[in-house]
């Protein structure tokens, strides 16, 4: 806020161990040591597909839920549902539902994105695999 003028959209900022229990929280519907801090309908809700997009990132349509991101993806031939939460400069929290994987990158891409050499292009091509690798 360097002009006096609040940035409602951005300008958080967190380390990973915060975009973590962020992740982690609505992973648990809401619940923080055993306290229901975000109502469980409201996380449930967030992760409604409401608005799609074409996608530059997968083969299939983005869609946009409240706050989040969510799309199918396919890797290493899994069928995965994606959710993310994605920040300017490549800040990322992904979640995958089915295999209970939280993935946090944290980078410094401000104000640029390519489409492929991202931060969940990197999730997506080395974390991802090796996760669900079963060798």
């Amino acid at each position: 806020m360097k002009s006096g003028d609040f940035a409602a959209a951005s300008g958080l900022r967190l380390c990973s161990r915060d975009l973590m229990k962020f992740g982690m929280l609505y992973r648990n519907k809401g619940v923080w040591n055993n306290h229901q801090l975000i109502s469980s309908r409201w996380v449930e809700a967030s992760f409604v597909q409401r608005i799609a997009f074409p996608s530059k990132a997968v083969d299939a349509s983005d869609y946009y839920g409240y706050q989040f991101w969510i799309w199918p993806d396919t890797i290493k031939g899994n069928q995965l549902k994606m959710i993310s939460a994605i920040g300017n400069g490549g800040q990322l929290i992904n979640w995958n539902p089915e295999n209970d994987i939280i993935i946090v990158i944290t980078a410094g891409n401000y104000n640029e994105w390519i489409p492929g050499k991202d931060s969940y292009a990197l999730a997506r091509n080395e974390i991802y695999p090796v996760l669900l690798s079963s060798d």
